[in-house]
């Protein structure tokens, strides 16, 4: 339902949106040539997911077909990963885990949120993922409330490079739009007593 005409540019992102954003979705067809992808990271409600929806969208009005473009949380990641660990029926999943890894734009929601499991499952996942699209030559698209330079904080410095290597990053600043949302919300149903 969102797209990007009823995207608040916030002031200080209208920079990024002159020099970066608005080039790359004009020249989407380029990303074959030069796959790189969108770290966005900020605080909650600032427009992240609103954004990068909106960027996918695009990419499937100027490129249709249903293998173009997914949209996937790192948590997800984890579980379609170990969702084949004993039990070989599961197709779905593992369907769904070769589309992330071969479709021509991914992105990967909330990095940073994921479970935080004892045997690195999630750090193993989400290296092995990335570091298949970057060879291949795939565009990966990031959400995060965590900024590029702590990435290794709660990963690695090998996957924090293989995201700044494969990425523009971007802080995306704001205030927490879904405030507004939950006013209008409320005003909503209390005209609807009267």
């Amino acid at each position: 339902m969102k797209s990007l005409e009823d995207f608040y540019v916030h002031p200080s992102n209208e920079e990024f949106f002159e020099d970066f954003f608005t080039p790359y979705l004009d020249n989407l067809d380029q990303t074959v040539k030069r796959p790189v992808g969108i770290f966005l990271w900020g605080d909650n409600g600032t427009g992240k997911t609103h954004l990068m929806t909106s960027l996918l969208k695009e990419v499937y009005e100027k490129f249709p077909g249903d293998k173009r473009i997914m949209m996937i949380s790192a948590q997800d990641i984890m579980t379609l990963k170990t969702a084949n660990w004993g039990n070989t029926t599961d197709n779905v999943n593992f369907e769904r885990f070769k589309r992330a890894h071969r479709c021509w734009h991914l992105l990967i929601e909330d990095l940073g949120k994921e479970y935080e499991d004892n045997q690195g499952i999630s750090l193993q996942a989400l290296d092995s993922l990335l570091r298949t699209r970057v060879q291949a030559g795939l565009v990966t698209h990031f959400t995060s409330n965590l900024s590029p330079e702590n990435l290794h904080e709660k990963y690695s410095r090998d996957f924090k490079s293989l995201v700044l290597e494969s990425t523009v990053q971007r802080r995306l600043r704001g205030k927490d739009y879904r405030v507004n949302i939950s006013k209008e919300n409320f005003e909503y149903f209390k005209r609807l007593k009267s």
